[in-house]
């Protein structure tokens, strides 16, 4: 059974990964970078201190990731 569920992730993980040019395309590169940070979990600093109960990591996250998704959505139409 594990093995099946690591196998789902990381097909999903893959596919993820697959969609990054077309964020870029439909929602603009801010955007795509900041899914891309996501989806890759590339955040600057050991990997011991990414964990949101560090404040330096939880600014990091929002100044490369929440707030390029909140720019984008702000100049979204409609």
């Amino acid at each position: 059974m594990k093995a099946a569920m690591s196998g789902s992730l990381f097909e999903d993980y893959c596919a993820a990964v697959g969609r990054l040019d077309d964020v870029r395309r439909i929602a603009g590169c801010a955007y795509g970078d900041a899914a891309e940070r996501s989806v890759k979990f590339s955040f600057s600093g050991r990997d011991m201190n990414k964990k949101f109960d560090m404040p330096e990591f939880r600014r990091q996250f929002y100044d490369s990731v929440v707030a390029p998704v909140q720019a984008a959505y702000y100049l979204m139409p409609g």
